[in-house]
C-alpha cells in the first residue's frame, strides 16, 4: 500500500482499534490531522475494512483467492 504525501512530506496516519472493531484513537501528521480527523485516516480505515472483507471472502473459497491476479496485497 502506498504512503500518503503532503507537500512533499511523508505522512504517518495511524489508528488504534480493538478486536471488536471499536476505534479507540487515530491521528495523522497532516494539517487536518491536527484536529484528529482527516481523509488519510478515513482512507486507512477503508483499506483495512476492504482487506478484512476480502480475506474473509477468500476463506470461503480459497481456490479463487490463491491466484496471483486475485491477490489484494
Amino acid at each position: 500500500m502506498g504512503k500518503p504525501f503532503y507537500a512533499g512530506e511523508l505522512l504517518i496516519p495511524w489508528i488504534i482499534a480493538e478486536k471488536d472493531r471499536k476505534i479507540v484513537a487515530g491521528h495523522c501528521d497532516c494539517m487536518a490531522g491536527l484536529g484528529d480527523t482527516c481523509s488519510h485516516i478515513a482512507s486507512l480505515l477503508w483499506a483495512i475494512e476492504c482487506t478484512v472483507v476480502y480475506n474473509s471472502s477468500c476463506h470461503e473459497s480459497t481456490a479463487d483467492c490463491d491466484t496471483k491476479e486475485n491477490s489484494l496485497l
